[in-house]
């Protein structure tokens, strides 16, 4: 009897994610400073979006090297704030003690003349300036920015064209701009206190728009100023209830949003009372699709078996959707190969309800799968006689879609 040990590997391709493109740029740059060299150079980025972007695993590249810096797990720059990235000794050793301290202190190597600097997400450049004549076209977009006129000139950015030599101009992102303030008058009128929610951001912002985690509940933040003479806070929203915490006017707590919410609309009711009343107000939560799944089980092993029959694996890989979208399924198989010959794709078979499917070519399947649903890949392995014994090896290609 010939015995042949069967391997198959199933390859999960991730499906595509919805997610907002963040606007996070270059807002300024000093490669030049008056100083040091080695503790007065710096990049400011800026989020020009509303909502807060994780830039964790992002990276600074520059001639020098492409992981310049590298941004550490838990980076988020939220919607309309800047990060001061420096080099190390910058707090104490910057051009201009009047400029901020650095959020961030790593060491960083900027060329002086013909050169630039990239903000990088694995390989896709999000962003890039460069000065004089680069020779790699990845430190610059569009054209570069001529070189600063002396040493300690900062290249600021000005607008958003995508033309470095249009976009970016020697100037100061720190000078405070503008006429002397003028001292008004103040005058207010105390009442009886009231009950009034002023002003409730969820996730930071207003109209806040959420992509779910996949696979995961996302714990938002809700921050609410209320009136004084507020002696209890809550919040309810998917059915649960929420305590807040107060801290003077302001009162916060997080709230759970799971994977599988569907895309829409929800309200965030502020619930809020006094010693004598309480109301109660509505605000919109908007969740965004996200298409997730994930491969359980993904090795597939038919274990030592006779040629000449069928057989299904010991253990059975599954598909898992992690998102908040119903997906389908498609599958295939290549040959699975060893150096004594091969077995067909054409005897690589999913069984689905009363069919057995041949996975030689790409197939489609309307499985339907809802949020948090698994389904279970039914495989089964034909031998054909003929087979030498030998360890075979073969992969699945398992790919969900949108239903």
């Amino acid at each position: 009897m010939k015995l042949i040990q069967l391997v198959m590997v199933a390859c999960l391709v991730l499906g595509s994610m919805h997610y907002a493109s963040a606007q996070v740029r270059i807002e300024a740059t000093l490669y030049d400073p008056v100083v040091t060299e080695t503790g007065g150079e710096f990049a400011l980025l800026r989020n020009y979006g509303n909502n807060s972007v994780d830039i964790s695993g992002w990276t600074l590249a520059t001639a020098s090297t492409d992981r310049d810096v590298v941004f550490a797990q838990g980076t988020i720059i939220r919607g309309g704030l800047r990060m001061l990235i420096a080099d190390i000794g910058w707090n104490t050793s910057r051009d201009n003690m009047s400029w901020p301290l650095a959020d961030l202190e790593d060491t960083i190597t900027l060329g002086n003349q013909n050169s630039g600097i990239a903000l990088m997400n694995g390989s896709t450049i999000i962003d890039a300036v460069g000065w004089g004549t680069p020779a790699d076209a990845r430190f610059y977009i569009g054209t570069p920015s001529p070189h600063v006129n002396a040493s300690g000139q900062i290249l600021l950015r000005v607008a958003n064209t995508g033309n470095n030599s249009a976009d970016f101009i020697v100037g100061d992102p720190f000078a405070q701009t503008g006429p002397p303030a003028d001292r008004l008058p103040i005058e207010v009128t105390v009442v009886a206190p009231t009950l009034v929610i002023f002003d409730v951001l969820i996730n930071g912002i207003h109209n806040a728009s959420i992509i779910p985690t996949p696979g995961q509940i996302s714990r938002v933040p809700v921050l609410a100023n209320l009136s004084a003479g507020t002696t209890n806070a809550s919040i309810s929203f998917l059915g649960l209830h929420y305590i807040m915490q107060q801290n003077g006017s302001l009162w916060y707590t997080r709230i759970d949003l799971p994977y599988s919410a569907g895309p829409g609309t929800y309200d965030v009711t502020v619930h809020t009372s006094s010693v004598s009343s309480s109301i109660a107000q509505a605000f919109p939560l908007s969740v965004e699709p996200v298409l997730a799944y994930a491969l359980e089980n993904a090795s597939i092993s038919f274990g030592s078996v006779a040629a000449g029959g069928g057989v299904s694996p010991a253990l059975r890989p599954t598909l898992r959707n992690i998102g908040n979208l119903p997906i389908d399924m498609v599958i295939s198989s290549t040959s699975l190969n060893s150096p004594s010959g091969n077995i067909p794709a054409s005897k690589v078979m999913i069984r689905d309800g009363g069919n057995l499917i041949t996975l030689d070519t790409s197939q489609a399947l309307a499985i339907g799968l809802g949020p948090t649903q698994r389904y279970l890949l039914d495989i089964l392995l034909e031998i054909p006689a003929a087979t030498a014994a030998d360890t075979y090896r073969g992969s699945l290609l398992v790919r969900g879609v949108r239903s």
